[in-house]
């Protein structure tokens, strides 16, 4: 949670989630059922300038046919 911001905002396809709280809640419910090779692919993306664009407050992750699993 450090690295968020003092607000943050996920958009992700049919949900909205708002503030640490929130983002917090999923991550608990979500991340013990994300097997290791999506995490790892997670991973990759995050550093990959084709997939994740980052701006000053935020960035996007857009998979591209690079990441199977998603």
């Amino acid at each position: 949670m450090a690295p968020l911001s003092e607000r943050p905002v996920w958009l992700i396809p049919n949900y909205r989630l708002e503030g640490h709280e929130a983002v917090r809640a999923m991550y608990e419910r979500v991340l013990p059922l994300i097997p290791a090779e999506h995490v790892e692919e997670i991973r990759r993306a995050i550093d990959d300038t084709t997939a994740t664009h980052w701006g000053e407050s935020h960035c996007v992750i857009e998979y591209t046919d690079a990441y199977p699993l998603h």
